[in-house]
Formats: structure tokens, sequence, C-alpha cells
């Protein structure tokens, strides 16, 4: 039964590698190539414009939380009041405990996570259009073989 799983699990990252256009096939035509080019080019412009673009945005995400624990930590203060606690800002008004590191840090994965998507929408969108552009490429040289085939003589 555990080899039943694996190779099911195997099967569909073969269809998923297959139909990113990550296979090696003899029945590939140049198209599938420029297609499988395309797809690695895009990839390593993604890995290498998200690394950067990530990193930017969590370093200004994670200083400004900094920043703010320690505004909130010197102007926010705790009182006890009936059977809750409360805070109050430097003007006395209740307000929201004053943001913790974890905070900053869960805030900064969430960005960074939320960039990285982000920065993925056009590259996809770019293998997308390419995709689109061969698959059309690739239906009319089917097109083209099949009318080859259609006037062959018949026995």
């Amino acid at each position: 039964m555990h080899v039943h799983r694996a190779r099911r699990g195997y099967g569909r990252w073969n269809r998923l590698r297959r139909g990113l256009g990550f296979s090696r096939s003899e029945l590939w035509r140049g198209v599938d190539r420029v297609q499988q080019v395309a797809a690695l080019i895009l990839v390593a412009l993604y890995v290498a414009t998200a690394a950067v673009v990530t990193a930017q945005a969590c370093e200004r995400v994670y200083a400004s939380g900094v920043q703010s624990e320690k505004v909130q930590a010197a102007t926010r203060h705790r009182v006890a009041g009936g059977d809750y606690r409360t805070w109050l800002d430097s003007q006395g008004h209740p307000t929201d405990p004053p943001q913790t590191r974890s905070d900053t840090v869960a805030d900064t994965v969430m960005a960074g996570s939320f960039v990285a998507l982000l920065v993925c929408v056009p590259f996809l969108s770019a293998y997308g259009l390419v995709r689109r552009r061969l698959d059309v490429r690739r239906e009319r040289a089917w097109d083209r073989e099949w009318k080859r085939l259609d006037r062959r003589p018949t026995p």
C-alpha cells in the first residue's frame, strides 16, 4: 500500500512536470523545445526578481515593525480595571496593546509571502501568452501533417 501511494504521487508530479513543459520525449518538435526554454528562462527570471523584491519588502516591513514596537512600548501602558486589563495611550484613551516582536515577524512573513506571489503574476502571464502562441503553432503543424497524410494515395 505504501508503494502505491508513492507511485500515485509520482504520477501527479509527472503530470505537473509535463503540463509545465518540463518533459523529454522523442516526439517533441521544435515548438516544444522553445516552450521548455521559455519556461526555464521565466523561472530563472522569477527567482532572481522575487528574491530581490521580496528581500527589500521584508527589510522595510521589519524595520517599520521594530520602530512601531519601540514607539508603542514607550507610549502605551497597561492598567487594571475591574475584571480585565486594558491598555491606554499617552493621552489616557483605550488602545490596543503595543506591537510585539512576534507581530513584527508575522507581518514580515506575510508581506514577504504576498510580494513573492505578486511578483509571480507577470511571469505566469508571460508563460501563458507564450504557451498560447505556441499552442496555435502546434495546432497549425498538426493540421499540415494531417493534410499531408490525407493526400497520400490509398492502396
